[in-house]
């Protein structure tokens, strides 16, 4: 990662957060943690997702490339239409959401490579 995109990953965090301090909550019935991972397991990621009456946000962890909190830089539920963008190390995530609400089902893509996803819904419902 360069030294623009650290800079710039750093500002959208502290925006995302500072807006999380003033924002109304409207919950969704995603709204909370959800898991899954790439490349055959080997690499987690958790998806923190909130809904307030502005819209959708959602902020992204990568353990084990020590990154948390990476905000979406859109995120959107429309029926049962998941859709995540990120800027940082651009990426997107389009998915369906199971009727049950606790599989979000998609691909990821990332540069020209697309791969399966599966994120399961964390115990403890809305955050």
């Amino acid at each position: 990662m360069t030294l623009t995109q650290q800079f710039g990953s750093s500002l959208e965090k502290d925006y995302a957060e500072f807006l999380a301090t003033v924002r109304i909550r409207k919950p969704t019935a995603i709204d909370g943690d959800w898991t899954g991972a790439l490349g055959g397991g080997r690499l987690p990621l958790v998806f923190h997702i909130a809904t307030y009456q502005e819209g959708m946000t959602a902020t992204l962890d990568s353990p084990k490339q020590s990154g948390f909190g990476i905000p979406s830089s859109s995120v959107s539920l429309e029926g049962s239409q998941f859709k995540y963008e990120m800027n940082v190390n651009p990426a997107k995530f389009v998915a369906t959401v199971d009727d049950a609400k606790s599989t979000i089902t998609g691909t990821w893509t990332q540069g020209d490579y697309d791969q399966p996803l599966v994120l399961t819904r964390q115990k403890g419902g809305s955050k």
